[in-house]
């Protein structure tokens, strides 16, 4: 007669439990500093004013990249605004 074979290890089950989640908010530029998060908004703000902005023409003002090369228009980088030319 052969040798019985030991039966496989039971593992024991865990509850499922939900990851979290995490945004990644890698994001618009600010269209006066260009950086992701200014450092002086209120700076930003008062210089954003001041200054004349036309509307993305490669992305029509939404922002988003419509050549599937990426998420934000690589022209405006997702900040739906140019400079005006003075």
């Amino acid at each position: 007669m052969p040798a019985a074979a030991s039966p496989a290890p039971v593992i024991p089950l865990r509850p499922a439990r939900t990851l979290p989640i995490r945004l990644v908010r890698g994001g618009r530029e600010c269209p006066v500093c260009a950086e992701v998060r200014c450092v002086a908004p209120s700076d930003c703000a008062a210089e954003f004013t001041a200054r004349t902005w036309i509307k993305c023409p490669d992305c029509n003002g939404s922002g988003w990249d419509s050549t599937g090369a990426g998420i934000w228009c690589p022209t405006c980088v997702g900040s739906t605004v140019l400079e005006a030319a003075q």
